[in-house]
C-alpha cells in the first residue's frame, strides 16, 4: 500500500531494499512446528531447563540451613534468581510465544509495502546493526563475568591443580555462553519486531510533516485517510505483538527487578574487595543495560505513535470538506489518548509514566536497604526482618 502524492523517499531496487522481517533461527525454528528440527530444538532447550533447574535447586539446598553471614545469603539469592529468570526465558519460549499472532504481524507487516521504502530500510537496517551490537557485547560480558564469579579467588586449592581449573572454566564457560545466548537472541529479537512497528509510527509521521507543507494539496482527505489506515496497521501491529508474547514482558520484570536489587545491596553493603566490586559492578551493569534498551524500544513505541498529535491539530485548520475534518479528527483522537504500546500483563502500558513508578518502586526498596542490613552472623529470615533480634546479643551489649 502506497500513499499516492505524498513526497517519500526514492525506491532504491529491489535487490537492495526488499527485506523481510529477519528474526533469530530459533524463533523460525520453533514457530515451525512440523518440522523435526523444532522438535528437536524443544527437546534440547527443555533438557538445559532441567538442567538449569536442577543447579538452582542445589544452590538452595546446600546453602538454606548453612548461612553463616549476610554475604552468604545474598549470593545464594542472586544464583537462585538468576537461575529462576533463566528457566523462565527457556520455558517461555518453548511453551509461551504464542505463534499465531506472529503470523497475523507478518501480513500486516506485508500490507505496509514498506519493505520498498528506502528511508524505512535504511532505519531498520541501522537499528539491527546498532541493538545486536549492544545486545551481543553485553552478552559476551555477562558470559566471561558469569565464569569469572565462579572462581573463589581467595581459595589456594583453585589454582592448585591445573584439571580442576581448566575443568571448572569449560563447564562455567559453556553454561554461561549457552544462558547469554538464548537471552540475547531473545532481547534480539523484541528489539527488531520493536523496530519494525516504530517505522509504521516513523512512516505516518514524515508523511504527515509532507502534508502540513502541502496542506492547499486536493487531495488532501484521501491522503489523510491513507495515513490513518497505516497509524491503524501500526496500532494492529503492537495489538497483536503484545498477545504474542503474552504476558512474557510482565515476567521479565518480575524476575530481573529483584535480581537487580540484590545486586545492588550487594554492591553497596557487601562487596570487601576489589574482585567484588568489579563483579557487582559488571552484573548490576549487564541486567540494567538489556533490559533498559528493550524498556527504552517499548516507551518509544507509544511515544512515536503520538508524536505528531500537534501536527494533526494544526493540519484540521485546513479549509476544506466535512468528511477531511471528520478524517482528521478520527486520527487526532487516536493518536490523543497515549495508549498504544506494549503492555505489562495487559494491565499497563509501557509508558513513560510506567518507567517512573518503576523507578520509584526500586528506589523505595534502596532506601530501606539500611534497615534490612545485619552484619556478622544471621538466618535466612532474619534478612527480611522477620525474625526479632537476639536479645542474648543487645543484653551484652547493654
Amino acid at each position: 500500500m502506497r500513499i499516492d502524492g505524498i513526497q517519500t523517499a526514492k525506491v532504491k531496487p529491489k535487490s537492495e531494499t526488499n527485506q523481510q522481517v529477519h528474526l533469530s533461527s530459533i524463533f523460525m525454528t520453533i514457530r515451525s512446528k512440523e518440522k523435526k528440527s523444532s522438535r528437536v530444538l524443544k527437546i534440547i532447550l527443555l533438557s538445559i531447563t532441567i538442567f538449569q533447574g536442577g543447579l538452582t535447586y542445589s544452590v538452595i539446598h546446600k546453602n538454606l540451613t548453612r548461612f553463616q553471614n549476610s554475604n552468604e545469603v545474598n549470593i545464594c539469592l542472586w544464583r537462585t534468581l538468576n537461575g529462576i529468570k533463566n528457566m523462565y526465558n527457556y520455558l517461555f519460549l518453548i511453551f509461551g510465544f504464542q505463534w499465531p499472532y506472529l503470523d497475523q504481524f507478518f501480513s500486516i507487516w506485508s500490507k505496509t509495502d514498506l519493505n520498498n521504502d528506502r528511508e524505512t530500510i535504511e532505519f531498520l537496517i541501522k537499528s539491527r546493526r546498532m541493538n545486536r551490537i549492544i545486545v551481543w557485547s553485553l552478552a559476551a560480558i555477562n558470559a566471561m563475568t558469569s565464569v569469572l564469579s565462579s572462581f573463589n579467588f581467595d581459595d589456594p586449592s583453585t589454582w592448585k591443580s591445573f584439571e580442576n581449573l581448566s575443568t571448572i572454566l569449560f563447564t562455567n564457560l559453556a553454561q554461561s555462553t549457552i544462558q547469554c545466548v538464548i537471552i540475547s537472541m531473545i532481547a534480539d529479537f523484541l528489539l527488531q519486531v520493536s523496530s519494525h512497528i516504530e517505522a509504521i509510527f516513523m512512516y505516518v509521521n514524515r508523511n504527515l510533516n509532507s502534508l502540513l507543507v502541502n496542506k492547499n494539496s486536493e487531495s488532501l482527505t484521501d491522503k489523510i485517510q491513507q495515513l490513518r489506515q497505516f497509524h491503524f496497521y501500526g496500532e494492529e501491529s503492537v495489538r497483536l505483538i503484545d498477545k504474542f508474547l503474552h504476558g512474557y514482558i510482565a515476567g521479565v520484570y518480575i524476575t530481573i527487578v529483584p535480581f537487580m536489587l540484590v545486586g545492588l545491596y550487594r554492591l553497596l553493603y557487601l562487596s570487601s574487595s576489589l574482585v567484588d566490586i568489579l563483579f557487582s559492578i559488571f552484573g548490576l551493569f549487564i541486567s540494567v543495560s538489556m533490559t533498559s534498551a528493550v524498556t527504552f524500544n517499548a516507551v518509544k513505541i507509544n511515544t512515536v505513535a503520538s508524536k505528531y498529535f500537534n501536527v494533526v491539530y494544526e493540519l484540521s485548520f485546513a479549509d476544506k470538506t466535512f468528511e477531511y475534518y471528520r478524517e482528521n479528527s478520527l486520527l487526532m483522537y487516536r493518536m490523543g489518548r497515549h495508549d498504544i504500546g506494549l503492555t505489562f500483563a495487559n494491565l499497563f502500558t509501557i509508558s513513560p509514566s510506567f518507567v517512573t513508578s518503576l523507578l520509584t518502586l526500586c528506589i523505595t526498596f534502596v532506601l530501606a536497604f539500611p534497615s534490612i542490613h545485619l552484619p556478622g552472623p544471621i538466618g535466612f529470615l532474619d534478612v527480611f526482618g522477620v525474625n526479632p533480634p537476639n536479645i542474648t546479643h543487645l543484653n551484652s551489649h547493654s
